[in-house]
């Protein structure tokens, strides 16, 4: 799972910009597994300060899905 996080740093500083690496967080429930090495697409949709963001492999098997945001995580 770490590995595949490590995909939302740049999509959640485009999406918050600057306050994402001040108050950003990520909660995310993975589904499916997946193996290294192995490609997967992160995508963080929606406006506002919490935002649906997921892992899919390039088949569409549902990895992982949850939330990205800035701010208040409750």
């Amino acid at each position: 799972g770490d590995i595949h996080l490590e995909q939302f740093g740049g999509l959640c500083a485009e999406a918050f910009g600057r306050r994402w690496f001040e108050t950003g967080w990520i909660s995310m429930q993975f589904l499916n597994p997946t193996a290294h090495l192995e490609p997967v697409d992160a995508f963080v949709d929606g406006d506002g300060d919490v935002r649906d963001a997921g892992i899919d492999t390039p088949e569409g098997t549902v990895s992982a899905r949850g939330n990205v945001g800035s701010g208040d995580a409750s």
